[in-house]
């Protein structure tokens, strides 16, 4: 029901479907039908796991070529992004929020579609992918990065969030750098500079040291 409920089906949406041979109001008729009983009633899919065969199933198939669409959109408007950059000797990021869609999952890229993200055709374009690696212990700050490594390859710099949650002393700080740095990963970036106290600079420079 969230997801369905995200969906987005303003203009441009709607034009880049029809482009491509689909018919977006149908499909937006469809997807406001079948909302009217979480609406009006109760929710008829609590507990239930999102999936593209479960989509498919309340949607049809071209629920599958809607969500392909707005992937397309978001690669094309980084290609578009990249070769700006490129041209004036400019280097792109893009800071990978995939973990916070389920922190608990230890293979985040495999949820990327539910943000209209192909974060394979995505890293092609770009220089540089941060994932935002939000984790408390220093074996899933591990496990993620090995995650991306193993999928995306590429330049790769993990995002530490160096105050709580995630960090409460700076030995935890230091193992988790120690381990990123382990998986021959040198560069490390950290968030929210507007966050943090003064100790956790200094906690950052230690590490980093």
């Amino acid at each position: 029901t969230e997801f369905l409920l995200s969906l987005c089906f303003c203009n441009s949406c709607l034009t880049k479907f029809n482009s491509l041979d689909g018919d977006g109001v149908e499909l937006r008729d469809k997807v406001r039908k079948i909302l009217q009983t979480f609406l009006s009633d109760t929710d008829p899919w609590i507990g239930a796991l999102l999936t593209k065969d479960g989509l498919a199933e309340l949607l049809g198939a071209e629920i599958l070529t809607y969500l392909k669409t707005r992937e397309y959109t978001v690669t094309s408007l980084y290609e578009k992004v990249s070769k700006i950059a490129a041209n004036h000797h400019v280097t792109t990021r893009l800071v990978d929020q995939s973990t916070l869609i389920d922190p608990t999952n230890s293979e985040p890229l495999n949820l990327s579609w539910t943000i209209g993200i192909d974060s394979a055709a995505v890293r092609k374009v770009v220089d540089i992918y941060e994932p935002l690696i939000y984790q408390q212990t220093p074996e899933t700050v591990q496990e993620l990065c090995a995650h991306y490594q193993n999928r995306l390859g590429g330049s790769l710099i993990p995002i530490l969030r160096p105050t709580f949650p995630d960090n409460t002393s700076q030995e935890l700080l230091i193992d988790k750098v120690s381990r990123i740095r382990g998986l021959g990963l040198n560069q490390i970036d950290f968030y929210l500079l507007d966050t943090m106290r003064p100790r956790d600079i200094t906690w950052i420079a230690r590490a980093l040291a």
